[in-house]
């Protein structure tokens, strides 16, 4: 059964949905700053420096009750991938550069040649680490890399289906 590829694009679906809130977040911190230096400079009562640090503090708050269901996916993916200790998952059983090269691409956004620059290969050999380490997993089975490391969780089947734990 190929599960890997959809298992990743999932958490890879979860990483960009915090990116994006993360940098939404960033636009309204700095909306907020640029509303307290026209407040500063006018001294006029047409600025509301509260409205703004309320209206960010909202936005703070929407925020981080949006990431904490997207943050519970790409942790059981790290944890899948290394572990629940850093000494298990895919990068025990296959090793690390296969656990890497799936972690830096998949959970954490980055170009192929970032990855191809950090593991010292090229991009074509990246790209094969990948593809070895989806197959893999394929053939070895969600259940089996869990049992085998420790990982309780099924957070993956869970969110497929659509219901959180």
């Amino acid at each position: 059964m190929k599960w890997a590829r959809d298992y990743l694009a999932m958490a890879r679906a979860a990483a960009l949905q915090l990116a994006a809130i993360d940098a939404d977040l960033s636009r309204k911190f700095d909306a907020l700053q640029l509303s307290a230096q026209k407040y500063a400079e006018s001294r006029s009562g047409d600025v509301d420096p509260q409205a703004a640090i309320d209206a960010y503090i909202d936005a703070e708050m929407a925020a981080e009750a949006a990431r904490m269901p997207l943050l519970c996916i790409v942790d059981d993916a790290t944890e899948l991938l290394y572990g629940p200790h850093a000494r298990a998952g895919v990068a025990k059983l296959l090793g690390a550069k296969y656990a890497d090269v799936l972690c830096w691409r998949w959970l954490q956004l980055r170009s192929w040649r970032e990855i191809a620059r950090d593991l010292r290969c090229s991009v074509r050999w990246a790209q094969q680490l990948e593809r070895d380490a989806l197959d893999w997993m394929d053939k070895t089975g969600e259940s089996h890399i869990r049992a085998h490391n420790g990982i309780e969780s099924d957070y993956y089947e869970s969110m497929r289906w659509g219901c959180d734990e």
